[in-house]
């Protein structure tokens, strides 16, 4: 497993602090799984078609991040 970014700065310290909230919920349990997604990809996302990450792959460096 890869080890949590403890040392992240704000916003995403949030975030790594949830996750690790809800593995250590999950190590209580009998049986869990838990999947941390490195990415997500489909609408509403940087790589949708016409996302953020396609305008830049186009070379539209002023795509919103």
């Amino acid at each position: 497993m890869v080890p949590l970014d403890s040392t992240a700065a704000q916003p995403r310290a949030r975030m790594v602090a949830a996750v690790r909230a809800s593995e250590e919920t999950a190590a209580e349990l009998e049986t869990a799984v838990l999947l941390r997604y490195g990415l997500l990809h489909g609408p509403g996302t940087w790589y949708a078609p016409g996302g953020a990450f396609a305008a830049a792959l186009a070379g539209d460096w002023g795509a919103p991040w």
